[in-house]
């Protein structure tokens, strides 16, 4: 995280060293489910559950959940007149992947209604990160895909590899190559997320504006969003990908109570 004034990209490779932040670190072990994909009056999230890959929530853990995370943010605002920076790294095997600039636009999305809203807080995208194979990160991945409803958060649960702490980022976005459920997990000890991105769908009509709108959910997620059962909607829980495909807009909207949750979070400039 970083109050200082926004610089350029750059690309690196994995030789960063970093410490992460000891922040709130109880605060973490609970926060949202990742989002998964698929179509169907049921929606995404209900198919996953069918499936046995995501536990149900109970509306008192949800309620415990969404406090942490309020703590844990506001613990980390910046002073009034300041904005707040959360760095973000990319993670990509191609640097023409075409979810590169689906990410700078989800990105850029956020940065705008952030300004909308004249809060203190940005998204700042500091490096693309070029690696044809990142075993580590997608090991990790498919592991919290996989497993991520079932898995302990926190101090408890599986630790990050080395090769994402040295990243640096308060979010680090993984391209994956696999085609596994989308998420956003919270690092153990710190404010940091890790965001993992399933592989494209070249064969399946209107990917590209469904991939948009699953990496604007996975950023509002680290940015303290929680979903919401609206299924047309960007926060939605369980979602449509169906509803994406047909939104004749570019983003799906945000909620009355997500801007209100954005503004109670991170506060006005």
């Amino acid at each position: 995280m970083s109050c200082a004034a926004p610089t350029g990209r750059s690309s690196r490779s994995y030789d960063i060293s970093f410490g992460t932040s000891r922040l709130l670190k109880n605060a973490l072990q609970c926060l949202p489910l990742p989002l998964a994909e698929g179509r169907g009056e049921g929606g995404l999230l209900d198919s996953s559950l069918k499936a046995g890959r995501l536990p149900i929530m109970t509306n008192a853990a949800r309620a415990i959940c969404t406090l942490l995370v309020a703590v844990s943010l506001l613990a980390a605002a910046p002073a009034a007149g300041q904005v707040l920076e959360r760095e973000v790294v990319i993670v990509t095997p191609d640097a023409g992947d075409e979810r590169v600039t689906q990410t700078h636009d989800a990105v850029a999305f956020w940065n705008e209604t952030l300004s909308d809203l004249d809060l203190g807080v940005r998204l700042r995208e500091t490096d693309l990160v070029v690696a044809s194979e990142n075993r580590a990160l997608e090991n990790y991945a498919r592991l919290i895909s996989q497993r991520g409803g079932r898995l302990p958060r926190g101090a408890a649960g599986p630790q990050p590899p080395r090769e994402l702490i040295d990243l640096g980022a308060d979010v680090v976005v993984l391209l994956s190559r696999q085609p596994l459920m989308p998420f956003a997990w919270p690092l153990p000890g710190s404010t940091n997320y890790f965001v993992a991105i399933r592989a494209v769908e070249p064969r399946r009509p209107g990917d590209d504006k469904v991939l948009r709108n699953v990496i604007a959910h996975e950023l509002g997620h680290t940015l303290g969003l929680t979903h919401n059962r609206a299924t047309a909607t960007l926060m939605c829980g369980p979602c449509s990908s169906a509803a994406a495909e047909d939104n004749p807009l570019e983003w799906l909207p945000l909620t009355a109570d997500d801007r209100a949750r954005l503004r109670a979070l991170h506060g006005a400039q």
